[in-house]
């Protein structure tokens, strides 16, 4: 203090006369008074504005010494400035407000001190952030609890993601909890159309997926690409997260657009042997997992993950069956997963339908509907849950002639009337 009253030329108190201008800069347009805010130095603060420092001067940033002692956390030089009627919602040239810097630093009583002296919280910074939405990212839940309002409670950076979803992202269960406690839109989107859940489970946050589904997030939303939170989950190995996904009913055969694959494949291709298994046992055929076509699977991955003593136990258990037997397990299974009777019925009066209009539209009455399909004892096994998928196929045949034949080059037909076709 002495030697900045001794630079500035200033007496003692009470007569201050300064003959230097306390407002001179530095090379970066920082003046005395903010070099202080800087430092927290409140004393020399003090002698400063009492030599007429401007309280708010700015360096070429546009920072002000309050937005300084902000970012600082100078909770008595910010008082002071505060006192004196600086500028509580100044702004620096990217747009971060004191509350924001405030907020990003984790500067509790400053939050609230700015607060208290009425700080807008709706100002953002050039990427649309505001200073509850910085809070969350940081997992601050005392800040944010101190931010939240019902009408910020969805805040939103200029890419869409929400406080709730960057928390998601984050890791943070408190903040998570308090952003939908106070009503938090919990399907809440980024300009990607991935969900605060996608977020949490695409890194593996298991406890934040569960308060999101218990919160009733969509638990297939998928992305503009397709991609589910089971999808990516699987895609990144988390076994904690495909099994809380599966739980609460992820489809389990959903693919994305790009690359067309399931998660299934995810985990196959990228080695999660536990996930892997997790969807086997979600109602994922067995055969389906070895028939990938996929040159970057790797085939002795997939038999040493497939091969597990429950696995081999449920074999020799079923080879150790008569065929009366193990057709009776299998028709009991097929209707516990949803093959009824009353399924079959309506599939093939649909499939009957289907045949009728076809004729008639194409014009050919010889046109027969045929396969699984028709025949009402399913058409895609994606779930094992007896439902038609949309992937499902649909067998349409045209016979020729009047009598039925064999497929060309099976035999010699040597009647010119027998027209041999595939």
């Amino acid at each position: 203090v002495n030697e900045t009253r001794r630079l500035l030329r200033i007496p003692d108190p009470p007569s201050v006369t300064a003959t230097k201008s306390p407002n001179c800069r530095n090379e970066r347009g920082e003046t005395p008074l903010w070099l202080a805010a800087n430092a927290g130095a409140l004393d020399v603060a003090r002698t400063l504005v009492e030599a007429g420092a401007d309280v708010d001067c700015r360096n070429e940033r546009g920072e002000t010494p309050l937005w300084i002692a902000g970012q600082n956390g100078q909770l008595s030089v910010a008082r002071l400035l505060l006192g004196l009627g600086t500028d509580v919602d100044c702004q620096r040239r990217s747009g971060e407000s004191v509350l924001w810097i405030a907020a990003c630093n984790d500067h509790l009583r400053l939050v609230e001190l700015l607060l208290r002296n009425g700080a807008r919280q709706d100002l953002l910074n050039q990427v649309g952030i505001c200073p509850l939405w910085i809070a969350a990212c940081n997992c601050n839940a005392d800040i944010v609890d101190s931010l939240l309002q019902a009408d910020n409670v969805d805040c939103r950076r200029s890419g869409g993601e929400s406080a709730l979803w960057i928390a998601s992202q984050s890791d943070c269960p408190r903040v998570v909890q308090k952003l939908l406690t106070a009503g938090a839109e919990v399907d809440t989107t980024n300009s990607e159309g991935q969900s605060a859940l996608w977020a949490a489970s695409r890194l593996g946050h298991a406890k934040i997926s569960a308060q999101l589904l218990a919160a009733g997030a969509d638990v297939n939303l998928s992305s503009n690409f397709g991609e589910t939170p089971l999808w990516v989950a699987a895609h990144n190995g988390h076994a904690d997260a495909v099994k809380l996904l599966l739980n609460f009913g992820a489809a389990a055969g959903s693919r994305d657009r790009r690359l067309a694959s399931s998660p299934v494949e995810n985990a196959a291709r990228n080695r999660h042997p536990e996930v892997l298994r997790l969807l086997l046992s979600n109602g994922i055929c067995e055969s389906d997992v070895l028939d990938l076509d996929d040159p970057l699977i790797d085939r002795e991955f997939l038999a040493t993950a497939l091969e597990t003593p429950e696995n081999n136990r449920n074999y020799k258990q079923l080879l150790n069956l008569s065929s009366a037997e193990f057709s009776k397990q299998l028709c009991h299974s097929m209707r516990l997963a949803g093959f009824t009777a009353s399924r079959a019925a309506k599939q093939s009066a649909l499939a009957r339908a289907l045949e009728a209009v076809s004729r008639s539209y194409l014009q050919q009455t010889n046109l027969r509907i045929v396969g699984s399909f028709a025949e009402g004892w399913g058409a895609c096994f994606e779930r094992l849950d007896g439902t038609i998928g949309a992937d499902s196929d649909i067998d349409v045949t045209c016979l020729s002639g009047s009598r039925y034949h064999i497929g060309g080059g099976v035999c010699d037909c040597r009647m010119s009337r027998r027209r041999a076709v595939s």
